[in-house]
């Protein structure tokens, strides 16, 4: 759910419904000399997920390429004591939340690219909330030079036209 407050300023939140059908785990064991392997089936897991609270402010205008900053915190709201058809709790992977508050920051660019636009998102959790992705960086400028490729492409074909026309 999300509700722009402005032209620039957006809210969202997101609360996730996880179903997870036939986790099952491997085992190794070695006893007597004798090593074992086999697949425990642990069960399903369903319930709500960790909820993200995010503010999204858009840093451009104009309708071209678009760029905003992101930021949030996630909420420990799932569960983190589902157990296994054992009855022993399931590891922190198998849990539908993960019991832990969580910062988010990132970074968000759209570039139209003819009749479709590109969007690309990047968001950081915890210690690498202050870092910037090299990934954003290279995908901005992969499409940023696809888009003047493109361009370019279309003017030398106008221009043979005209030459030859």
């Amino acid at each position: 759910m999300a509700y722009g407050v402005t032209h620039h300023l957006t809210f969202s939140l997101e609360l996730p419904y996880l179903h997870r059908d036939r986790l099952r785990e491997g085992e190794h064991s070695h006893s007597g000399g004798v090593t074992t392997n086999e697949v425990v089936a642990l069960g399903n897991v369903s319930g709500i997920g960790d909820a993200t609270l995010l503010a999204k402010y858009r840093l451009t205008e104009d309708e071209g390429a678009g760029f905003a900053i992101v930021g949030g915190i996630k909420l420990p709201t799932g569960s983190t004591n589902t157990t296994s058809l054992e009855g022993e709790r399931l590891e922190t992977e198998h849990q539908p939340g993960t019991g832990s508050w969580d910062p988010i920051v990132g970074a968000s660019a759209a570039v139209p690219l003819g009749g479709a636009t590109l969007n690309r998102r990047r968001g950081w959790m915890g210690v690498a909330a202050l870092l910037l992705s090299l990934q954003l960086a290279l995908a901005l400028a992969f499409s940023l030079v696809t888009h003047m490729a493109a361009g370019r492409a279309k003017f030398w074909r106008e221009r043979t036209r005209e030459q030859q026309g």
